[in-house]
């Protein structure tokens, strides 16, 4: 299950006169530099947006990656994981990529755009996409840079003013008002801007920087973290060149850098990880030797030095190398050879330019960013597992199989031991977990449990919230049996936290509490240990668990549903839309009126139930449309999902997903990003879609964060989606810890 979704990405920070960084070579002191004499085109032939990139060829521009928003500027819609000419351009000195739209500073001085364009950030009344370049219309003059941030864009002119346009919700146009596809003069005397999410900088003749827009995380320097509509001059500051991405901001200042802003993954270059509202020393950039440019991603930041690519901050998916894929305070080699002339950063990836303007990129290519011909699978996968399986389940970036000797075999993210198995590093082929005699799995997102025969359970992976509940808080456990707990019927984990069904009825919980989710009354302690819930009504046969809700139900007698934990997205179903203690689901129970609970299913923010009659509903958070009823509107009370006369079989639910096996077939519906809906796209679907596999099954595909898998009547196992952390478990991943080459045709 996912349980973040990650800002709008600002790009190439800074673009200048023919591209070239506006970084002059300091006259002494560690670091400094520049990405080439006067005319440089090193930065300017190559950008980086949220999940796609751009490199200028005699002025044609050629894009990969993401299309979702048209940003490869082709007039399509699918990602492409090799390079594709942009339409109707051919005279480009340098190209800028913004969150998913892109810029084209053409021979003339005029710009051109393309992409997502909600906010008027491709300089046309804003309409959605555009997918092919369009003239910005309006610029006082010619351009000599460009500045694209996450959903605004700005240019520096030839005659030294700055323009922006497009989104303004947080002042990053430099001026009140609401967002304008028209460019604004802002500001006069510029000798560079650079754009990060949704602020914006200029540097001045006088050596001056000046900042405007969002400031949450310090990024304009003033010392203090308010935002400002109008620009203002980062005090104490004498500059001569500048950078912006994400939500920080850095400066050469001395022959030294200087930055400030966001650094919760160290990306300031300090050697911290506290955010900054006012410059401090950059030691860890200065440090390289002979820098000549820094090229800022999202969370993380890459400096050519000498000719190789050392990169620091985010490593999650490998954009800074680490076998560990975490983040990292000090720089760590990317390339070497001393061939490099350029680095520009994405999302969760960054490219480099040689020196024989050949392109190598690294980290995430879950959309074909990476250039190198690889994609993540929009189609099922087959899993490679020993023998045959008869259970599987999905995790947020793992998946787990029981197979058919009762073994349990687990691929995929190993961060924190959830796979059972090595040093942490992703697997993504199935190995052993050593767990025996297993009939049950309940994967969360850092930890799994199995349920074993005798009625015993035994977990493993994060341990930190108590999840494991084997009387510690260990993190990155084995698997572990949790002592005391027998008779268990059921199992189920979310973010955190783990609960067990007992013979009888009763339910036992232990791990996270901070949502009310261990349903014992507790104020929000975490418990290491399982704790009863309190307050059920229920003499229960049904147990499921979201991100941070659970939910019973009994389907005999007297028959209902209850939930409880964090409500304020409606996931409980009494309709109130707050955390509680174990409520009644609306319209659950016995009565002519109600319907009978025979399956549930919960997801990170949602949940859904089949009813006895094979009639399906759902309720709680619907943003990428998990509830299925053709809307993104937020349910607090259970809604009917599939069409008149098609019967529910079985029902799952992931982070924002759900899947259900009907009398026709496998069906998906919610987010779709990275195709874990299996329909061979990546569009969100908010009502049921037709799963393309290639086999029969039987039950319904189980989801995690975004991927998928189901169980075939063979007992093969097939997985489609992400993967990135190797969670489709085919032996392949989508991330690159190592520059891999681009594929230019």
């Amino acid at each position: 299950m996912r349980y973040g979704v990650l800002p709008a990405l600002s790009v190439l920070g800074l673009i200048t006169g023919c591209g070239r960084i506006d970084f002059t070579p300091p006259s002494g002191g560690a670091g400094g530099g520049g990405a080439g004499g006067p005319g440089s085109v090193a930065a300017g032939e190559l950008a980086a947006g949220y999940k796609f990139a751009c490199a200028v060829r005699d002025g044609v521009i050629w894009c990969w990656g993401d299309d979702h928003d048209e940003q490869l500027g082709d007039g399509a819609t699918t990602p492409r994981a090799v390079p594709g000419p942009v339409s109707g351009l051919s005279d480009a000195r340098a190209v800028a990529a913004g969150g998913a739209h892109a810029c084209a500073l053409r021979s003339d001085g005029s710009v051109s755009c393309w992409g997502h364009d909600a906010q008027g950030q491709v300089g046309v009344a804003p309409h959605g996409d555009v997918g092919a370049p369009v003239q910005v219309a309006g610029l006082g003059g010619e351009a000599a840079a460009l500045a694209l941030g996450g959903h605004h864009s700005c240019a520096r002119l030839a005659d030294a003013t700055a323009w922006c346009w497009g989104g303004n919700d947080q002042g990053q146009l430099g001026m009140a008002g609401p967002d304008t596809p028209s460019p604004r003069q802002v500001l006069d005397d510029v000798t560079a801007v650079a754009a990060g999410d949704a602020h914006t900088c200029a540097l001045r003749g006088d050596g001056s920087v000046w900042c405007w827009g969002r400031n949450v995380e310090g990024q304009l320097g003033d010392g203090t973290t308010t935002g400002r509509a109008a620009p203002m001059p980062v005090p104490g500051l004498t500059a001569s060149g500048l950078i912006a991405r994400g939500n920080f901001t850095c400066a050469l200042a001395g022959g030294h850098y200087r930055c400030w802003g966001d650094d919760h993954d160290s990306q300031l270059g300090d050697g911290m990880f506290t955010a900054e509202s006012s410059p401090v020393a950059a030691s860890m950039i200065d440090a390289l030797p002979g820098v000549s440019m820094i090229g800022p991603g999202f969370a993380h930041a890459c400096a050519v030095h000498d000719g190789d690519v050392a990169c620091w901050g985010d490593g999650d998916n490998g954009e800074v190398g680490k076998a560990s894929r975490s983040s990292s305070a000090m720089p760590v080699e990317m390339l070497t050879g001393g061939h490099a002339i350029a680095a520009v950063g994405g999302d969760d990836f960054a490219c480099a330019l040689l020196d024989d303007r050949g392109v190598k990129c690294w980290g995430l290519g879950s959309s074909g960013q990476l250039g190198d011909g690889t994609i993540a699978s929009w189609t099922p996968q087959k899993v490679a597992l020993p023998v045959a399986a008869m259970g599987i389940a999905a995790g947020a970036d793992h998946s787990c199989a029981i197979t058919v000797d009762n073994n349990v075999y687990c691929w995929g993210n190993n961060g924190d031991r959830q796979v059972g198995n090595g040093d942490g590093s992703p697997i993504p082929t199935p190995v052993a977990t050593g767990v025996a005699n297993a009939v049950q799995l309940a994967l969360g997102v850092k930890h799994s449990c199995a349920r074993l025969s005798g009625g015993t359970v035994s977990c493993w992976g994060d341990g930190s919230t108590g999840a494991l509940g084997n009387g510690t808080f260990a993190e990155n456990s084995p698997p572990v049996p949790i002592n005391g707990l027998s008779g268990v019927t059921a199992i189920a984990s979310g973010n955190g936290f783990s609960c067990a069904l007992i013979a009888g009825g009763a339910v036992s919980c232990w791990g996270d509490d901070s949502e009310g989710e261990l349903g014992d009354g507790k104020s929000g302690a975490r418990q290491d240990v399982p704790q009863t819930v309190s307050g059920l009504n229920l003499s229960s046969t049904l147990l499921t668990a979201g991100a941070s809700h659970a939910c019973v139900a009994a389907t005999m007698g007297s028959a209902g549903m209850m939930c409880w934990g964090e409500g304020v997205r409606g996931q409980l179903g009494d309709g109130a839309g707050v955390n509680s203690r174990p409520v009644a689901v609306s319209g659950a129970g016995t009565q002519v009126t109600q319907w009978r609970p025979s399956q549930i299913a919960a997801g990170g923010f949602h949940t859904c139930a089949v009813d006895d009659a094979g009639e399906l509903r759902c309720w709680g958070d619907n943003n990428d449309g998990a509830i299925g009823d053709t809307t993104t509107v937020q349910r607090l009370t259970p809604v009917p999902v599939m069409p008149v006369g098609v019967a529910v079989i079985s029902i799952t639910a992931g982070d924002s997903a759900t899947c259900a096996q009907t009398t026709g077939g496998p069906y998906c519906w919610g987010d779709n990003f990275v195709g874990q809906l299996g329909d061979g796209t990546t569009t969100a679907r908010h009502a049921p879609v037709a799963v393309h596999l290639p086999v029969a099954i039987s039950s319904a595909p189980v989801v995690g964060d975004q991927h998928a898998c189901a169980l075939a009547a063979s007992g093969d196992v097939y997985c489609w989606g992400d993967n990135s952390l190797g969670q489709l478990g085919n032996g392949a991943f989508t991330v690159a810890l190592q520059p891999v080459a681009v594929r230019f045709p």
